[in-house]
């Protein structure tokens, strides 16, 4: 076999019409080298010596064999009945897992934020759907869903499973499973899956989490820049500064934190502070500590984390005293001076101060529980920015304030968060947040304005001046504005979520995650400070995604087909399949966002939906041919011997090698010469594979002989050429009854085989070819 046969495939099923024989000599011409490559893995010796070869060759064999029977499986049926289930159980399947999400992440509602991120995922890959029509019908089904009574609860589990059927009915005729397996065994597995589906996406977040934060360097959230001073603050208990000319950041040793003596306070009634004596923090908590902001006045500074986590200090960070105020993550701290500041918390709360952090008291409206993520002042004017819009506005030095919902950030019907402000004075203010958005007010937040630039989450905004303005965003991007906010350019793009911009000493500095502190002089373009990059790290954001795949492809051609898939098979099949997904998502956002705007002009607002089934339909084909290469891969006669490889529709026929072989020897003795490919292709109506196939196999025996330009004349005369001999190279049937073990069965079987073989040779006895000539 060779590698002319492949092409023999694609000329006879594709262009057969068009009698492209000549291409074929062509391409015989130019594969002289892939042929030797090709005859490698038949030949047991030569295949020992070029093993990696070999190998890919079976790779190569695997793929066709497996889209042969990808083709004769009717797998295009298969996939279209898998994308139509999908969509009568879309709903009751996300209502059954969003539950259980919810259950066990100890979220009471995870269906708005699991909606925002699949939209953020679409914006970031600029991908070109609005989805909020289809969240809205989706949210309001699963909202729906809750109540419905006994029945209704049976159906909408049946019709959860109807994807599950469906899977498994294709995944059992790929597997040839003759048996399915009983139906209160299928109620199990299928209610296994529902179930443990958004169980293993929670524990599969979180040790990816883990393993992240492992390897990676502390996030930074905030930072503090004085003359000669930088500190900066994150997570991991990262609290680094520098007080050299040279720019490099030290941890602060545990050493310099006073554990001895701790201000602990739990909340009451949502806004008294009362002393708890039972919490003390140790040493060995200090790796957990998350630090969101740090802020300093000369010698004395604060440092505010979660869990009520705050640390003071009086003598410039020698020596750091520990506060806890309850549980309340603290977000953002601002002192106007040594004795008044206020801190922006969680749960609708803004923490005051009146005497250098000795005491604190909580503001809070009731029924106001948004969390506030910053918190700015100017004057008197001081005001808190948060999630799905919260505001906290106060106008007299932060005696009262004014709790709303700004209507500015409103996105169909959510709010969206807000992740920093910034107050160029009274009047002037900004506020930026998630999926684009870029507010602000001249009049002290009576009238909000809206700049349109990008759809990215936002995190952080600083201006210089009335004019000259940045910008940071989640994916590391620095924007730069010289007129007030009308036009941005993007001046530098640090691949990491940019958490807090400042401007000091004549310096501009950026502070974010992977410890990223760094600093650039006017017109910034050169950039100096630290910066974490790992391999490691790189290697993670890359196999992860791909190894959790791969573990959900692995599973379902495990637990699905109704038979036992052995691992290896499965785990070969779930990595090709994981890939070429991989893959064609990829390619599927380059055609939504460049080849799909026929799709868009006829569908209009409903173009997610046919777009969403193209989707599935594809996902499913390549679920079903990855399920075809484990099928093939379980049963390695059919890609390792090459009839059955090359065996298309129906067996080959010894007819037809028999009259290959009567044309070649009648040409030839009667004086004609040689006869070549295509006479022969010509005066047989079969595939052209079919011949080539016989022709090797009688060169092998040596009963015809290969000349130039692809003729073949007899190695031998047909006297000698017995036609016992033509039937068994042309049957191909082997009696091999290795590894069988039982002598009953042998014994009976060995007997059958004796005498068909003795009457075979008793009709067949002493005639040849000349017998079939001379008649």
């Amino acid at each position: 076999m060779t590698v002319s046969f492949f092409f023999s495939i694609f000329k006879s099923k594709v262009f057969k019409e068009y009698q492209m024989i000549e291409a074929f000599q062509v391409w015989e011409n130019l594969s002289q080298k892939l042929k030797i490559l090709w005859n490698l893995q038949f030949d047991p010796e030569k295949r020992k010596k070029h093993f990696i070869i070999t190998k890919f060759l079976s790779a190569v064999n695997v793929f066709i064999v497996s889209l042969r029977n990808f083709i004769q499986n009717d797998c295009f049926t298969k996939a279209s009945s898998i994308a139509y289930t999908t969509i009568i159980s879309l709903i009751p399947t996300l209502t059954v897992a969003i539950t259980f999400y919810s259950i066990f992440s100890g979220v009471g509602n995870k269906k708005d934020e699991i909606f925002r991120q699949i939209a953020l995922f679409i914006q970031e890959h600029n991908i070109k759907l609005n989805l909020d029509s289809i969240f809205d019908i989706l949210s309001s089904l699963i909202d729906n869903a809750g109540k419905i009574g006994g029945i209704g609860a049976v159906v909408m589990v049946f019709s959860a499973t109807a994807v599950l059927r469906t899977m498994e009915k294709s995944l059992d005729d790929i597997f040839q499973v003759k048996m399915n397996r009983a139906f209160f065994r299928k109620i199990i597995y299928y209610w296994t899956a529902l179930t443990l589906g958004p169980i293993m996406l929670i524990a599969g977040t979180a040790v990816t989490s883990k393993i992240y934060n492992l390897f990676s360097a502390p996030n930074y959230s905030s930072a503090y820049v004085d003359t000669h001073t930088i500190w900066a603050v994150g997570n991991k208990g990262a609290m680094v500064y520098n007080t050299e000319d040279a720019f490099k950041l030290a941890q602060l040793t545990i050493d310099r934190i006073d554990f001895e003596n701790q201000d602990i306070y739990r909340i009451e009634n949502d806004i008294n502070l009362v002393h708890d004596d039972e919490f003390k923090y140790v040493e060995n908590d200090v790796k957990s500590f998350v630090l969101n902001d740090i802020f300093f006045i000369g010698e004395r500074g604060w440092c505010v984390g979660n869990d009520g986590l705050i640390l003071k200090t009086l003598d410039g960070g020698k020596k750091w005293f520990i506060e806890k105020l309850g549980n309340v993550n603290l977000n953002k701290i601002t002192m106007i001076n040594e004795q008044e500041g206020f801190i922006a918390g969680e749960n609708g709360s803004i923490l005051k101060t009146q005497n250098s952090g000795l005491n604190w008291e909580i503001a809070r409206e009731n029924d106001f529980l948004s969390s506030f993520y910053k918190i700015a002042f100017f004057h008197q004017t001081l005001i808190a920015a948060g999630e799905r819009g919260s505001l906290a506005v106060s106008k007299d030095r932060g005696k009262t304030f004014r709790f709303s919902i700004l209507q500015k950030t409103k996105k169909k019907n959510r709010y969206l968060n807000m992740n920093d402000i910034f107050m160029n004075n009274e009047k002037n203010w900004w506020v930026v947040g998630n999926e684009g958005l870029l507010l602000f007010t001249l009049d002290g937040g009576e009238i909000w304005q809206t700049v349109n630039y990008l759809d990215t989450d936002f995190t952080a905004v600083y201006f210089q001046n009335s004019l000259k303005g940045f910008l940071g965003d989640k994916k590391g991007n620095l924007y730069q504005t010289e007129d007030g906010g009308k036009k941005w350019n993007k001046i530098k793009s640090f691949g990491n979520k940019i958490s807090q911009i400042l401007f000091k000493n004549n310096q501009l500095w950026v502070v974010g995650e992977n410890g990223m502190v760094m600093s650039s002089l006017e017109p910034f373009e050169k950039w100096g400070g630290t910066y974490e990059r790992s391999f490691v790290l790189f290697l993670l954001n890359f196999l992860a995604p791909f190894f959790f795949i791969w573990i959900l492809f692995l599973i379902i051609y495990i637990s699905l087909p109704s038979i036992k898939i052995p691992f290896k098979p499965a785990a070969i099949g779930a990595a090709f399949t994981s890939t070429v997904w991989v893959v064609f998502i990829l390619l599927f956002g380059i055609y939504v966002n460049s080849f799909a705007n026929s799709t868009f002009a006829v569908y209009g607002a409903l173009a997610s939906i046919p777009i969403f089934l193209l989707l599935i339909y594809s996902s499913s084909l390549i679920l079903l041919y990855g399920a075809e290469v484990s099928h093939t891969l379980m049963h390695p006669h059919l890609y390792r011997n090459p009839a059955n490889l090359l065996l298309l529709d129906k067996p080959f026929s010894a007819y037809h090698g028999i009259y290959i072989l009567y044309l070649i020897y009648k040409k030839f003795e009667s004086g004609k010469g040689s006869i070549s490919f295509k006479e022969i292709a010509g005066r047989v109506n079969i595939d052209l594979i079919e011949i080539e196939y016989f022709i090797k196999n009688f060169e092998k025996q040596n009963m015809i002989l290969k000349l130039e330009k692809r003729k073949f004349i007899p190695s031998r005369p047909s006297s000698s050429v017995e036609l016992k001999e033509i039937l068994e190279t042309a049957e191909g049937v082997s009696w091999d009854h290795k590894g069988i073990q039982e002598k009953e069965f042998m014994t009976v079987l060995d007997s059958l085989v004796e005498k068909l073989t003795n009457s075979k040779a008793l009709i067949l006895e002493n005639l040849t070819l000349k017998d079939f000539l001379q008649k």
